[in-house]
């Protein structure tokens, strides 16, 4: 699906530098905490993670997937709590510019 979004287009990159290349990770299944919206200060989702901002040190923030919403968003594998999902951005590619 993301491959299909990114339609070849490998050179292109965001506002953070992320080189597609190599900050697309194996997807894998994590549980984040949302934040989004006040009922789901305490849910934990589980989310596909997809990329890695900082693929070496597991910092900045990740392009997740949601099976339930069909979406992409974005999270951060730092937050006080722990993982942290942000908010839904749509289509992969605009959550990797939403960055």
């Amino acid at each position: 699906m993301i491959e299909r979004e990114i339609a070849g287009d490998w050179v292109r990159t965001n506002d953070h530098g992320c080189d597609l290349r190599h900050c697309l990770v194996q997807p894998r299944l994590s549980e984040y905490f949302g934040c989004n919206k006040p009922t789901e200060t305490d849910r934990i989702l589980p989310l596909w993670l997809v990329l890695e901002e900082v693929t070496e040190s597991k910092d900045g923030y990740q392009v997740v997937y949601s099976e339930e919403g069909g979406m992409f968003g974005l999270a951060s594998a730092d937050g006080v709590n722990g993982a942290t999902f942000f908010g839904y951005y749509g289509t992969f590619l605009e959550a990797f510019h939403g960055m």
